[in-house]
């Protein structure tokens, strides 16, 4: 099972992958989800896959040659921003771990046909937030959901106090601006912080 705090990363340089995988792992995020929103994701994987303790998804895939490539570098788990039949069907003739990516009940109901009831509630922030992850939970209480888009370290207590909530992604844990900057040192202060803020889930 994936850590109740999940970094979304969307990197673009492949030297940057074991820094900031090993700052996420000293200060205790041992889990993130590499999206593939950049020419080097796989690259990324591969870097991150090698570090004891660690571990790595792959988010944002679109296809099953998308799938595969990630799952070879090391990806333990599957992230898709929505519903891709033949990516799920690939998954669970592989028994990979996959969260598929819902947002409205139509949606959750596909997943139910798969028997998936772990999924990414995505995007959580514009399309209610929490009161609709307290819609959900009557109807789909036997569901549990990642929501990702629009938490950030302000309300990330809040989501994770859910009950249907096991688990919260976003990129505000490694925050752009020290990416951009390579200020390395800024965000393993940023990330012990945030760490101490939100202690009880990690």
């Amino acid at each position: 099972m994936i850590d109740k705090i999940v970094p979304l990363l969307t990197l673009d340089k492949v030297e940057h992958a074991e820094i900031i995988g090993n700052l996420l792992l000293k200060n205790g995020f041992r889990t993130a989800e590499v999206t593939y929103r950049t020419n080097c994701a796989t690259e990324i994987i591969q870097k991150l896959a090698k570090i004891e303790g660690f571990k790595v998804g792959a988010g944002t895939i679109t296809s099953i040659e998308q799938m595969l490539e990630a799952l070879n570098a090391g990806a333990e788990f599957i992230i898709t921003p929505g519903i891709n039949v033949p990516v799920i069907e690939e998954a669970l003739k592989r028994n990979i771990k996959i969260y598929p990516g819902v947002v409205t009940p139509s949606e959750i109901e596909i997943c139910r046909s798969y028997n998936l009831k772990i999924l990414k509630l995505f995007p959580c922030g514009i399309f209610g937030g929490k009161k609709l992850l307290k819609a959900y939970s009557g109807p789909y209480y036997d569901f549990k959901f990642i929501p990702t888009g629009g938490i950030n370290e302000d309300n990330a207590t809040e989501f994770l106090e859910c009950n249907n909530v096991i688990a919260i992604g976003g990129s505000f844990v490694v925050k752009e601006k020290y990416l951009e900057n390579e200020d390395w040192d800024s965000l393993d202060k940023y990330l012990n912080n945030l760490k101490l803020r939100l202690n009880e889930y990690i």
